[in-house]
Formats: C-alpha cells, sequence, structure tokens
C-alpha cells in the first residue's frame, strides 16, 4: 500500500529577500519535510525543514525542482495557485521546461 504524503509549508512575503526564515521551532506542528516559502519583489526563496545525518534539524535552501528523499518526488508549485506541490520526476520535467 501507498504511503500518502501531504505538503505543509508556512510563508511571509516582503520586498526583499531574507537569510533564513524564522526561528519555527517552537511550534509543536514543524516537522522534517515542512517548507517555508519567502516571496519578494522580484522572486521566491525556499526552504526545507531537514535533519541531518547527525539528527540535528535546521532549515535547508532548496529550488524548484528539488528532490525529495522520503518518496523521490520532485518539488514544483501549481500553476493557478502558485502553491507548492511534490510531483514526480515525468511531470516535473515538463513543468520546469514550460517555465
Amino acid at each position: 500500500r501507498k504511503k500518502k504524503f501531504s505538503t505543509y509549508w508556512f510563508q511571509s512575503k516582503s520586498n526583499d529577500s531574507i537569510d533564513n526564515p524564522p526561528d519555527l521551532t517552537s511550534r509543536g506542528d514543524l516537522k522534517v519535510g515542512d517548507l517555508f516559502i519567502h516571496t519578494f519583489a522580484t522572486g521566491r526563496q525556499i526552504w526545507i525543514w531537514s535533519r541531518s545525518k547527525s539528527g540535528t534539524t535546521r532549515w535547508k535552501e532548496i529550488g524548484l525542482g528539488y528532490q525529495r528523499e522520503t518518496d523521490g518526488r520532485f518539488l514544483i508549485f501549481t500553476d493557478k495557485r502558485q502553491q507548492p506541490s511534490w510531483v514526480q520526476e515525468t511531470w516535473c520535467t515538463k513543468k520546469l521546461k514550460g517555465q
């Protein structure tokens, strides 16, 4: 039986880029694999909450097409709502070629 995955993210918006996402470790709902998306005047920054081999957690900056370790899916943003979505490689390749 296939394991279902959901996409959870936090977001912010301003005129400028940011160096790092805010500290969200006090939130009880922050989980490995969650995204932080910052939209600014000329682009978008994306981080994933990840666990290192030593077991520590941190925000890791990623980009479109990033491959998720848990299921091998790739990150894109939906056309209409511009929300993050994890898709299979063939759909990711098609989507990124069209941008």
